[in-house]
């Protein structure tokens, strides 16, 4: 009994151990953006320099879908009704985003999001919308997304890490799955540095509402309820990329879970791509521990493979 007490206390000191790093190179990468010396931002300057101060993108994408006698988890009526699965609905996507840059090294990015459906598709949804703001944040230092140099985001924005099989996506995006409508946002700050092939990134944001979970009312075990997600998450990532086909990286993510969900995780994941030929072969191993609701152990695994075939092509003449 005491070995396995003192096992839980190392678990536990090493789970403290490994948010406490990520939070400090977290904050160190952020700190070490803002404090970056203007001469490491020069590279994409003359990118920045030469767009234009106010810059304004719209967007709208329609999709039209049919169905026929399909069930895709759609309520079934009458079995004599040949027409109750036959659905034709379609979708759209409308986005704005402008961008102001008011310094050399300073943006505001403001942008909107409205989606929705016409006529009812096979879940039951009858022309519905909705409407978002995203992105919106300030970006700082290296505005160029190519080139060495360090950059800030701070508020609403996209952030993969990696290849964005650990860290991807900051919203559990039911529309995406629904509508076909992607949603993905952080609402934190973000940091990244580009010097010679290698890149760091950290991320500190809020934890999604949108990743709380059904699950057994903790006081009444015999009934359900909405378990709440009310925290932060916390990610970093190392890259090295020698050429376009030969890269490596490790990523760490931690999700801090105040909410009755309470799914504190820790997940650690190396991945690395290859050139084999006119193949790229991808790998990623990612291991989880943790805790889920205090007392039950988190512990997982997942694996990522990603092969990919360039063929290229010359000509005589």
């Amino acid at each position: 009994m005491n070995h396995f007490i003192r096992f839980e206390r190392v678990l536990r000191a090493c789970s403290t151990l490994f948010v406490v790093t990520l939070r400090a190179a977290s904050c160190a990468l952020l700190l070490a953006s803002l404090a970056a010396p203007r001469s490491f931002a020069d590279e994409g300057e003359h990118d920045a320099a030469d767009a234009p101060p106010l810059s304004i993108e719209n967007s709208v994408t329609l999709t039209q879908l049919n169905v026929r006698h399909a069930f895709f988890g759609a309520p079934i009526f009458e079995e004599n009704d040949a027409n109750d699965l036959d659905y034709s609905w379609g979708e759209f996507v409308l986005r704005s985003e402008a961008r102001w840059r008011f310094r050399s090294h300073a943006a505001l990015v403001v942008g909107g999001l409205g989606l929705g459906t016409v006529n009812t598709d096979y879940y039951e949804r009858h022309n519905e919308f909705a409407a978002v703001i995203e992105p919106l944040y300030l970006h700082l230092g290296q505005l160029a997304e190519q080139g060495d140099g360090v950059s800030l985001k701070i508020g609403r924005h996209d952030r993969v890490l990696g290849e964005g099989f650990l860290v991807g996506d900051g919203e559990n995006d039911a529309d995406a799955a629904l509508w076909s409508i992607p949603e993905q946002w952080w609402d934190g700050i973000s940091a990244e540095a580009r010097r010679s092939g290698l890149t760091v990134v950290a991320l500190a944001a809020d934890l999604s509402p949108s990743f709380g979970i059904v699950g057994v009312d903790p006081a009444d075990t015999t009934q359900t309820l909405e378990l709440d997600a009310r925290g932060r998450v916390y990610a970093a990532d190392l890259a090295y990329s020698w050429n376009e086909r030969t890269r490596a990286g490790v990523t760490g993510f931690a999700r801090d879970d105040d909410g009755l969900t309470d799914e504190d995780l820790r997940i650690v994941s190396g991945r690395a791509t290859v050139p084999l030929g006119s193949f790229n072969l991808g790998g990623e191993l990612a291991r989880q521990g943790g805790r889920v609701q205090a007392p039950i152990p988190g512990r997982g695994a997942g694996t990522r493979t990603s092969p990919a075939h360039s063929a290229a092509r010359t000509s005589r003449t």
